[in-house]
């Protein structure tokens, strides 16, 4: 039996008006955003190309009550269904939100259990994922990129509620569009503040530093290393959890920085780790 899975997004704004051309253009960044990743989930496989047989489709719904806000659902067919039986509607929101993220470099949110297995069985498809969503995540920008209005997407939930998933953001637009990592890696020293060893993503500080910076353990990376990286991270994090600024352990990385164009680092992926 097919499914739905119901959602909404809202412009965020207190005009009486929005540009039509440039919110025409979010919906169908959303709607791909959206359509791509679903369908990914169930297939176990990025297509590049929307078909006839595709296993999810949005549809737009009824609007709420909102200035600038539209009710949507993705479609599962039969079979898309049966291969995400028992995977709930929340976890397969979470999967979305954690791509979007990642895309965007917006901190990641808490995952269930759940999500984070959801995630780790997938790996193998993760950047191709990310690649394949790349024009239409650029696209859910029209409207802030014109009037730097923010974008709200959410999952519907019982009784009128609603989870924030993602918010697309000037800022956001600018490290999609700017971002650059530095070709030649270099010697850092980091403490840990969060990780997830399924999705190997987290956020660490360098040096001196007050504020964290995003990190990941490149899929790329030999299995075992990212095995050996994960262990001596997640140690790291405990040694770090509930100590003042003062008592942090550090640990020697080699990485490479993911830059603004105004310099600012706003990620880093982590190639190798020493064991201290």
């Amino acid at each position: 039996m097919a499914r739905d899975i119901k959602f909404k997004l809202t412009v965020d704004t207190d005009e009486y008006k929005t540009d039509m051309g440039s919110t025409s253009l979010a919906l169908k960044g959303v709607s791909d955003t959206f359509e791509i990743t679903t369908e990914a989930l169930a297939d176990d496989r990025v297509r590049q190309v929307k078909t006839q047989t595709s296993s999810a489709s949005a549809w737009l719904e009824s609007s709420f009550d909102s200035s600038y806000g539209l009710n949507f659902k993705v479609t599962l067919t039969d079979e898309a269904e049966a291969s995400l039986r028992g995977i709930h509607d929340s976890v397969i929101s979470e999967f979305i939100s954690y791509i979007t993220a990642d895309i965007l470099n917006l901190e990641q949110k808490e995952l269930s259990d759940e999500a984070a297995e959801l995630i780790a069985s997938h790996n193998d498809i993760e950047e191709s994922l990310k690649s394949r969503l790349w024009q239409p995540v650029k696209n859910m920008h029209a409207v802030t990129q014109k009037t730097g209005k923010v974008l709200k997407l959410y999952r519907t939930l019982q009784g009128n509620r609603k989870e924030e998933i993602s918010q697309i953001t000037e800022e956001t637009y600018r490290y999609l569009t700017e971002k650059r990592v530095e070709r030649n890696p270099e010697h850092l020293v980091v403490a840990v503040t969060r990780f997830n060893s399924l999705t190997g993503n987290g956020r660490l500080i360098i040096g001196d530093d007050r504020v964290t910076v995003a990190f990941s353990i490149p899929k790329s990376n030999h299995d075992d290393d990212v095995e050996f990286q994960a262990k001596v991270i997640s140690q790291n994090l405990l040694d770090n959890t509930d100590v003042s600024a003062d008592e942090r352990e550090f640990l020697n990385v080699t990485g490479r920085r993911v830059k603004l164009n105004d310099g600012r680092t706003v990620k880093i992926y982590i190639d190798s780790v020493e064991d201290e």
